[in-house]
């Protein structure tokens, strides 16, 4: 069995290892889907409620965003 002859440094193998992790998270995001959504026509992602309107398969899921209300003080 093959032994290894020197210690293998700390940095050199975070270091392969952030490679790894660099590309699967590339992979990742090249993978993910971005559709319109069927009710409102926004981008999102495949398989996920929208988040403009909040509907996920005809349904609404989520509350829709309101515009913050502005009150005066009147002086």
């Amino acid at each position: 069995m093959a032994v290894p002859k020197k210690k293998t440094a700390r940095s050199y193998s975070k270091t392969r290892y952030t490679h790894y992790e660099m590309e699967t998270q590339k992979r990742i995001l090249d993978e993910t889907n971005v559709v319109k959504c069927t009710e409102c026509g926004a981008p999102k992602r495949s398989h996920t409620a929208c988040s403009e309107c909040g509907k996920y398969r005809g349904r609404q899921v989520l509350q829709e965003k309101k515009a913050p209300e502005t009150t005066r003080v009147q002086a």
